[in-house]
């Protein structure tokens, strides 16, 4: 099965019980995460980075969703595509059509 192949591929990034350094963690919080934070640095950053990208989309929807109400109620209807069609793409472009779920569901 597909998600079970990709799951398993995620699954493997991170050795939970890899070798094991004798250091005693840090006593403060930040220094005590970073501690163990460090181990998977790639994954963490990845991580991060897909996060940043999922709020970015979804802050997109409300402010197209504006953009669109200021473009309706400022335009003559006859022209409004003529005139705004390379806003009205980049918003489709912009805003995400499925979701993660919807996709690996079709797929497997």
């Amino acid at each position: 099965m597909f998600t079970q192949r990709l799951f398993q591929h995620f699954e493997e990034l991170i050795q939970p019980t890899g070798p094991v350094v004798d250091q005693t963690p840090p006593a403060k919080l930040l220094p005590f995460f970073w501690h163990f934070a460090r181990q998977a640095r790639g994954v963490l950053l990845l991580l991060l980075g897909a996060g940043l990208v999922t709020a970015a989309m979804d802050v997109a929807i409300p402010v197209c969703i504006g953009r669109v109400a200021g473009l309706v109620s400022t335009h003559d209807r006859a022209t409004l595509l003529q005139d705004e069609w390379p806003q009205f793409a980049a918003m489709a472009a912009l805003v995400p059509r499925h979701s993660g779920y919807d996709l690996l569901a079709v797929l497997g």
